[in-house]
């Protein structure tokens, strides 16, 4: 239910019919379980024309809900930060000329576009891709997600006196940013796993991207230098992400747990 409000739907009609097709197809409980990532399911064969329609039925429910999970994380720290940012001194008339917007604008799309471009290309073209060529579909989407998260847990940008000084604090921030790729990596897996088209991976990101770094870009006149987050504001706005983004990770869990108790009955 939860996944058709926040997912992006053609009109009013086909809302209520999915709803209605949802209720009457089959139960609550399954259909949720489609539509928060199953994500080991894929592992089966598809053998019949009926499992086929049902393969393509959740690739585009999962794309869907990968996008509106991702930039809903995206879209929670982009407010904190913004909160943030809209406290600092900032160059009033330099903030609002049009023509250095437009700058920071295009700065914001170009790289955040060239970034998506390139990590899905490396993390899931090649990595995950060379993964599922030696383990099980869930085992490769897992280590790429973590190879992927790990590259964003690295102390770029940190000087070493500011690394000493506020180790513990900066460990911490760092943490909270592997954990945060972590699940986003997940999330693009998934879509990957399922069939979808690398494409819409890289757009998914892109957009992510561009809503999560556009105060910093906007506000500040660039990226921010690190992948630490030294203010509790974008601490904050990190966890927030991550909660968002944990959802379809643990109901998929705890849907799994409960399915493997049922067998043993």
């Amino acid at each position: 239910m939860l996944l058709y409000q926040l997912a992006p739907m053609q009109s009013l009609h086909t809302t209520a019919r999915s709803f209605s097709h949802m209720i009457s197809d089959v139960g609550i409980e399954e259909r949720l379980e489609k539509l928060l990532f199953s994500i080991w399911r894929s592992n089966e064969e598809i053998e019949t024309a009926e499992a086929m329609d049902k393969s393509s039925y959740d690739l585009h429910q999962a794309t869907r809900a990968s996008a509106a999970f991702a930039l809903l994380a995206a879209l929670s720290f982009c407010v904190v930060d913004a909160i943030s940012l809209g406290g600092s001194s900032l160059d009033a008339p330099s903030f609002l000329n049009g023509d250095v917007m437009f700058q920071r604008g295009g700065l914001l799309v170009g790289v955040s576009a060239l970034t998506a471009l390139v990590e899905e290309l490396v993390f899931r073209g090649i990595v995950l891709s060379f993964l599922l060529r030696h383990m099980s579909k869930a085992r490769a989407l897992w280590l790429s997600a973590l190879a992927f998260a790990l590259v964003h847990g690295l102390p770029i940008g940190i000087s070493t006196s500011t690394l000493i000084t506020l180790l513990p604090f900066v460990f911490a921030s760092l943490a909270l940013k592997v954990m945060q790729a972590l699940l986003f990596g997940v999330l693009m897996g998934r879509i990957i796993l399922e069939g979808g088209s690398l494409l819409s991976a890289i757009a998914i990101h892109g957009a992510f991207d561009i809503i999560y770094f556009a105060p910093s870009v906007l506000i500040m006149g660039d990226f921010p230098a690190t992948y630490a987050q030294l203010s509790p504001a974008e601490l904050l706005g990190t966890c927030l992400s991550i909660i968002i983004l944990a959802v379809p990770i643990v109901t998929l869990l705890m849907q799994r747990s409960r399915a493997s108790r049922s067998e043993q009955l």
